[in-house]
């Protein structure tokens, strides 16, 4: 429970979460988050942006999470999967910040798509268009793939 985790000695946390890497802030942060909940919203975690920003640990990027996979709003997250994939095809440059492909996406992708086009890019991206040796030559996306077009130019 929250009352549990708020109460929970740290090291357990830790030992918990380790191997998802930067487990100490991150434990701290899930005390953290916790405590915030119980005493600010009884427990419930709001459809809110602006508070779950202020949580410890929680940025653009998991409140985006947290909004689509919870109240089902019209939210991507953009993590470096996403924005490897959005670069690659061409829907972002390479320039682009995080926020800004975001602003892109939402504006090209259809509001009721958003929350399952985010897992798809992610699964994408961690499984065919990696950022070590993409799959390219057996990507189905290649004709439309400014990465794979550029980089066959390259090979010639």
């Amino acid at each position: 429970t929250l009352e549990d985790l708020k109460n929970a000695d740290i090291n357990d946390i830790i030992d918990i979460i380790r191997p998802i890497g930067t487990f100490k802030k991150k434990a701290l942060n899930i005390k953290s988050i916790a405590e915030s909940l119980i005493e600010n919203t009884g427990g419930i975690v709001p459809n809110d942006r602006e508070f779950l920003e202020s949580l410890s640990g929680v940025g653009r990027k998991t409140t985006n999470v947290v909004l689509s996979n919870l109240y089902n709003e019209p939210c991507i997250a953009v993590d470096t999967h996403v924005a490897r994939v959005s670069k690659r095809l061409g829907l972002a440059y390479n320039k682009d910040d995080v926020l800004t492909i975001e602003k892109k996406l939402t504006k090209k992708i259809p509001k009721e798509k958003l929350n399952r086009m985010h897992h798809q890019l992610v699964l994408f991206g961690r499984y065919y268009c990696k950022a070590v040796k993409p799959e390219c030559d057996s990507c189905k996306l290649k004709d439309i793939c400014k990465y794979y077009k550029k980089s066959k130019k390259i090979d010639k």
